[in-house]
């Protein structure tokens, strides 16, 4: 189930809410107020990057080249130009 962002429109309070595919908004409460009706707010993903064995190797970019190697490709993202 996703986590939404809804804002309260009678006291401007948001919250994180976890909420159930097909669930309506309709039925959520703001849980400082009590009201209903809350807003979903558009929220931005979280992105996470990994420097670990399953992330990039030491020296690598994020294409996982090595600009130092042949292979990387101008304009990719280890290549200068």
């Amino acid at each position: 189930m996703p986590i939404y962002e809804y804002l309260c429109a009678e006291c401007g309070h948001v919250s994180e809410l976890l909420v159930g595919i097909g669930r309506n908004s309709d039925d959520l409460v703001c849980a400082s107020c009590g009201a209903t009706g809350l807003k979903q707010l558009m929220s931005a993903p979280v992105v996470s990057i990994n420097d670990g064995p399953a992330g990039h190797a030491a020296g690598s970019t994020c294409c996982g080249s090595n600009p130092s190697n042949k292979g990387c490709i101008p304009g990719s993202c280890c290549g200068s130009s």
